[in-house]
């Protein structure tokens, strides 16, 4: 939820992403269902949804102590995200 609520601040009109979000979330979308429905306002606005994901993923910390399983994934992830991968579509 809070990857999805900063991915507004990506976008020119971030009230209004906010405002779709909150619906999406009022009704008990799933997070993925919402993740689409933003989407939407990204390809309005010409804008690429994995770069904005890609930059919020890589701003993450990887602590020291972290489990190994942990620290691989977020990795992995990170890597997949900048090259455009598909994450399971």
């Amino acid at each position: 939820r809070e990857l999805l609520e900063s991915l507004c601040t990506y976008l020119d009109d971030q009230k209004s992403a906010k405002k779709i979000l909150e619906e999406c979330l009022k009704e008990r979308l799933p997070l993925e269902d919402c993740a689409r429905v933003l989407e939407l306002r990204f390809l309005k606005e010409k804008k690429d949804l994995r770069e904005a994901i890609s930059e919020e993923v890589q701003s993450y910390n990887i602590a020291e102590g972290t489990s190994e399983e942990i620290a691989s994934f977020l990795k992995s992830l990170r890597g997949r995200i900048k090259h455009g991968s598909n994450m399971g579509n």
